[in-house]
């Protein structure tokens, strides 16, 4: 589910090997398409650049993407509970 995703992100950032993260970044931008109707492009774009640094192994990088990610996250998910929207 898309939540369970996003929220493993940031569990896998602090791993040792980056590859974890770039795999759920990457089911997460398939996840912020099916949502992308609701203004997640944004969202999807984010995660596109974490799925790159994560690739790149740049941990550092992928910290700060991170909370990029979290930042959009948060303004999605209120809008779609202001919405009544169900994912």
């Amino acid at each position: 589910m898309f939540w369970e995703t996003i929220s493993d992100l940031d569990r896998l950032a602090g791993g040792r090997d980056l590859a974890d993260l770039q795999q759920a970044a990457h089911s997460a931008i398939g996840a912020a398409s099916y949502v992308g109707d609701v203004g997640a492009q944004t969202l999807g774009e984010h995660l596109e650049k974490l799925e790159a640094l994560a690739a790149a192994n740049d941990r550092e990088k992928c910290e700060a993407q991170l909370a990029k990610v979290a930042a959009e996250f948060s303004r999605v998910e209120e809008f779609i509970n202001a919405q009544g929207i169900a994912i």
